[in-house]
């Protein structure tokens, strides 16, 4: 094949026949200046050594001072080619390592293909700075991994193998690790997921196959804990078809790892199906295994046969499983890790002591880590003590995703419980809360994973959370009661005290009686105003309000309703401007919507000295729906007052019980419609809207003058 042109001075070649092969294998070495890199699989290496060029090659470079570094796979196959070659190269071995090339410090690239027969069939030649760089990146990270050929020779003849911990990361890896460990095995023992364990045993039947065959002893062959669920069944029941040993566990350890006679390969499991691990340790060292051979026959002992635990799942029984951890710092570290991936965390503190010293030993920073993840129901409830408030200030404004609550004094206890998931409760001893120290306070834990248990604790917490939420709502309504009495009667005391007044007035001064009849007519109107209002604010809170609902014409309410307000706002010099759509109908309370609509505008007319008062009805035919707005050019809101506004007690000035949105915001909402401030500027005034669906019903109107729309109506009283 031609050389393939690439940019100016970059080919791509193809060599096939011998001859041609042996020349490009020969100019490729002829412009090595001072390095040389080979890699090849197990069963090309023999074939690589053989060819005349390259052995010339690795001749020169030894003779010249070259560096040359070959890796492979070092096989009992392979074995004599290897300890040749060894003599001439620095030679790694590397297990499974695949595979044929060459590259050189002269930014040159050659891909031997070797037959079934082990001969050179071609030979690709490069000098593309892409297809070399990437080669270059491919030998390094390889050669890195790799160990010394003697140490791999040393373990082929028989001698004692050398000492070698190395991190390797990827599934492949991880099998080929496991599966050298069981070949060279008569057992292994290990912790892992259940998915891990799927992988390994659909990957390596054979070497499964053969560790149980070779089994000696008791305790020979494989011995695997896990964390069985009854979605577990099939896999387990696998396992034990192939002669594998399987006990449950309620808490595997974070670290998942596979232990043979001499070696062993261990890393960080994460949940799910298959090999999910990182940064996986492979290790011959004796301390290292003999550490994690502990561990595991710790947790074998103590663990539940497969059958049994299968059985169990099967008949629906639950098994209860109790640990004592008598370390403190052992039990907060297992706290934290089971908050971590959970999805429902309920915690209620021994004293408000118990609670500061948590935050202060663990910060509030480590509290987000584990809590504060979205979608994550985390409930925190504190015995009352007003020297923690601070605190309990800076959880919640640091933590907004976490409920706190404090609960009632009383229920200091010498336990604090902690449930998560509804499903495992941890129940920690105060032994002395007089310490300062978060872990010289405590005493033992108890640690126990039972559905049943856990959803009991969790509905006793539960409890408390709603009662706790309920005596502060008793608080909330009680205050709200005494505010109530308190502004009732300071506001019918003014009205009432008038009527007293105008009474004796009248009663003493004939020539004036028209007079004081008048004003005494406005207390009792005020008065009668007033009554009116408390009662529909109790029946609102009492849900008792009752609306007469029929289909009224919403014009003929806007006019009256602006009529009503004339003599008022002619004593202030307002004008009063009424904007009007076509007929607009209306399926509702026609009395309660005239008193929404008299609400707005005496507010508006209250707190406006100068200006106008407008009045104006928007319909959306499409959306089947009215918006009316009330717009004065008065002092308008405070901003912080705006989200206050339609709540009970809450008023513009001094004088009024801040009870006529309130009930205005319920009239509205109980004509599935809605009411807000659309705009509201201290001194530029403010704009009140409410919008109601209309009626697609029109009442027959045989003896009524047809509605004539206004463009728009102005009463300017003077």
């Amino acid at each position: 094949m031609a050389p393939q042109p690439g940019r100016a001075d970059e080919v791509i070649s193809l060599a096939k026949e011998e001859a041609e092969i042996e020349d490009a294998l020969g100019a490729f070495a002829s412009r090595v200046r001072q390095e040389i890199d080979v890699c090849s699989d197990r069963q090309s290496l023999a074939a690589m050594v053989a060819s005349g060029e390259l052995w010339k090659t690795l001749e020169k470079g030894r003779a010249a001072g070259f560096r040359v570094r070959y890796l492979t796979e070092i096989t009992k196959e392979n074995e004599s080619y290897s300890r040749e070659l060894a003599k001439m190269v620095e030679l790694r071995h590397l297990d499974g390592v695949t595979g044929n090339f060459a590259i050189s410090d002269a930014r040159e690239y050659v891909g031997p293909l070797v037959t079934d027969d082990g001969r050179l069939g071609q030979v690709i030649y490069s000098n593309a700075k892409p297809l070399f760089e990437q080669h270059r990146y491919l030998f390094d990270t390889l050669w890195e991994r790799a160990v010394p050929a003697e140490d791999r020779l040393g373990e082929l003849s028989g001698a004692a193998p050398p000492v070698v911990t190395r991190l390797m990361m990827g599934e492949t890896d991880i099998l080929r690790s496991l599966q050298n460990v069981l070949e060279a095995s008569d057992e292994l023992v290990g912790c892992f997921t259940v998915g891990a364990i799927e992988t390994v045993i659909d990957s390596l039947p054979d070497a499964l196959a053969g560790v149980v065959r070779r089994k000696r002893g008791e305790n020979g062959g494989i011995r695997w804990v896990t964390s069985i669920d009854e979605a577990d069944a099939a896999i387990i029941e696998r396992c034990l078809e192939m002669g594998i040993s399987v006990r449950h566990t309620g808490r595997l350890p974070p670290l998942s790892f596979g232990c043979g006679a001499n070696s062993l390969v261990a890393s960080i499991q994460t949940e799910g199906q298959g090999l999910s691990m990182r940064d996986v340790l492979t290790s011959n060292e004796p301390a290292y295994v003999n550490h994690f051979r502990l561990v595991f026959e710790e947790i074998w002992k103590n663990g539940i046969d497969a059958e049994k635990r299968l059985d169990e799942l099967k008949k629906g029984l639950e098994r209860s499983e109790v640990e004592i951890i008598q370390n403190a710092r052992e039990s907060m570290k297992t706290a934290w890790q089971l908050a971590e991936p959970a999805k429902e965390v309920l915690m209620l503190f021994s004293t408000p002591q118990a609670f500061v010293r948590q935050v202060t030993a663990d910060g509030v920073e480590q509290m987000r880590e584990a809590l504060g993840r979205a979608g994550t129901k985390v409930r925190l409830m504190i015995p009352e003590d007003e020297s923690i408030a601070p605190i309990v200030d800076r959880v919640k404004e640091s933590l907004p995703t976490v409920d706190v609550r404090v609960i009632n004094k009383s229920l200091k206890t010498k336990i604090s419980i902690l449930v998560i998931d509804r499903s495992k409760t941890m129940v920690f001893e105060t032994k002395d809360d007089t310490r300062e120290d978060l872990y010289e306070s405590m005493g033992i834990t108890a640690f126990t994973e039972s559905r049943s248990l856990g959803e009991s604790f969790a509905t006793i917490l539960d409890g408390i959370w709603k009662q706790t939420e309920l005596y502060e709502q008793l608080e909330i309504h009680d205050k709200m009661q005494r505010d109530f009495v308190n502004i009732a009667a300071h506001e019918l005391r003014t009205p009432v005290q008038a009527i007293i007044n105008y009474a004796e007035l009248a009663k003493s001064y004939e020539d004036n009686r028209e007079e004081y009849y008048d004003k005494l007519l406005k207390s009792v109107l005020r008065l009668h105003k007033l009554t009116e209002d408390i009662l529909d604010a109790a029946r609102i809170e009492s849900k008792t309000l009752r609306l007469n609902k029929e289909v009224f014409l919403l014009n003929d309410v806007l006019r009256s309703s602006v009529d009503e307000q004339r003599r008022a706002a002619a004593r202030k010099e307002l004008k009063l401007h009424i904007e009007q759509p076509e007929p607009v109908y209306i399926f509702g309370d026609k009395t309660r919507i005239g008193q929404v609509l008299a609400n707005l505008l005496i507010n508006a007319v209250k707190f406006t000295d100068k200006g106008s008062i407008r009045v104006a009805a928007q319909l959306d035919k499409r959306a089947g729906k009215v918006t009316v707005r009330v717009t004065d050019t008065g002092i308008g809101i405070d901003r912080s007052m705006v989200p206050l506004l339609f709540a009970r007690f809450v008023a513009k000035s001094e004088s009024g019980t801040g009870l006529g949105l309130f009930i205005s915001k319920s009239i509205i909402e109980a004509h599935d419609g809605k009411i807000w401030v659309e705009k509201s500027e201290p001194g530029l005034g403010s704009t009140f809207a409410f919008e109601l669906p209309v009626s697609s019903t029109i009442p027959a109107r045989s003896s009524r003058a047809p509605h004539v729309p206004l463009r728009e109506s102005e009463v300017a009283a003077r």
